[in-house]
């Protein structure tokens, strides 16, 4: 199937969160990460994550952290971009570019348009742990975010330090203990575990398509009615499963 170019505003999409180690200590990072501390989703969890966004048609984002990171990245991305040449739905990844080799075996597969792949070089990243060589590469097919302008980044804060933050992602999100939420907000439910539960999952997917564009997949602002109707097909779900259980 041909590609389909990754739209942020009107795509749904199932972000995947690698690990939340990271080589740098961004201001803006709203999963405060940093150097030597956080820890790296299963590999088992993240192929089982790409798998259900195939079956939920969901563009795959892998994220961190620093997703270049895990150390079974390569399987990972390998994985996205199978399912990619499958549904069309070309996976999404952001990464500083601090790990210099990774990065650059990744660029082909970012110039062929089967990785929608950035390097992050706004004002927060620290640009010393980055080649040239790379930023070089990803200049060439214009795949460098955050030279231009990072104006929308100011107000994410690190949440450790309690700042006001906004919802980093408004999407589907997998944890890297395979946990499911609505989205990056502290308050956002449950969904269940994307090895053992992606059922309601898929039916807040479905639901959620009366919330277009995808940047209203955020628990904050959603209308209360939708809010309303998510916790009762919750419920209903986890009735469901508690009655499944009991008479087996």
């Amino acid at each position: 199937m041909a590609p389909k170019n990754y739209d942020y505003r009107n795509d749904f999409v199932l972000h995947v969160m690698l690990t939340t180690r990271c080589t740098m200590r961004c201001q803006h990072c709203s999963f405060s990460c940093e150097p030597d501390k956080g820890e790296d989703m299963a590999t088992a969890t993240a192929i089982q994550a790409i798998k259900t966004a195939q079956e939920l048609d969901l563009v795959v984002a892998l994220g961190g952290g620093e997703p270049t990171l895990h150390p079974d990245f390569e399987e990972i991305l390998g994985c996205a971009v199978g399912m990619s040449l499958k549904t069309g739905l070309v996976p999404w990844i952001a990464t500083n570019g601090s790990q210099e080799q990774r990065t650059k075996r990744m660029f082909p597969l970012a110039k062929a348009g089967v990785v929608t792949a950035f390097v992050s070089n706004d004002r927060f990243h620290d640009r010393s742990q980055v080649s040239h060589d790379v930023l070089r590469m990803y200049r060439e097919i214009n795949r460098v975010f955050g030279e231009f302008s990072d104006a929308g980044l100011v107000k994410m804060g690190r949440q450790k330090e309690g700042l006001d933050t906004r919802c980093a992602v408004p999407q589907l999100l997998v944890w890297t203990d395979g946990s499911v939420r609505l989205c990056s907000c502290a308050d956002a439910p449950s969904l269940g575990h994307i090895g053992q539960d992606a059922a309601a999952m898929m039916r807040l997917a479905l639901h959620t398509t009366r919330t277009r564009p995808g940047l209203l997949n955020c628990w904050k602002v959603l209308p209360e009615e939708d809010r309303w109707m998510i916790r009762q097909r919750l419920m209903n779900h986890q009735a469901e499963q508690a009655h499944k259980e009991y008479v087996t």
